[in-house]
């Protein structure tokens, strides 16, 4: 819910700015981008992260003394592969076994989450440096009137050349 509130609140204001920065007749087209934009960095951001924190969790594993060859290499692959391989164990090894998936699986969160502030500071400073002294740009739907040419008699008569 918390993501949820803050995914929201930034991608109606990215969005905005998109759809703002564009003619209001391109404002479809530009909405559509920003859309597809956000779901291709969403799964981009999910099957990295995702890669990064299973292959953790692959590195740290290390399973207790005394597990058997076929329950340790099932439960070196992944969390729900432990889970499975600690049910068909006495509850001692179980036990024993599902603390040391838990640590790498913990481990593997904590990179996540160091590679996520890492990703968020970095696009911080981007962001920052890239659009400071970005303002005053017209929102759309705020477009000054365009500038009519004066056409009365007085003007025309101005304009016109001397006899």
């Amino acid at each position: 819910m918390i993501i949820f509130i803050g995914v929201g609140t930034f991608g109606a204001l990215g969005t905005d700015m998109v759809v703002g920065s564009v003619p209001p007749e391109r404002g479809g087209s530009a909405a559509a981008l920003s859309s597809i934009s956000g779901d291709l960095g969403n799964a981009l951001g999910v099957a990295t992260l995702g890669s990064l924190g299973a292959a953790v969790y692959r590195d740290t594993f290390a399973p207790p003394p005394g597990t058997p060859a076929g329950a340790s290499r099932a439960a070196s692959a992944s969390m729900e592969n432990a889970v499975n391989a600690a049910a068909g164990l006495p509850a001692a090894a179980a036990e024993a076994l599902m603390t040391a998936a838990r640590a790498a699986y913990t481990g593997g969160l904590n990179t996540i989450g160091i590679a996520c502030a890492c990703i968020t500071a970095l696009s911080a400073a981007v962001s920052l440096t890239l659009l400071r002294g970005r303002h005053g740009a017209t929102p759309s739907g705020d477009v000054p009137p365009p500038q009519r040419e004066d056409t009365s008699e007085e003007a025309a008569g101005d304009s016109l050349p001397a006899a």
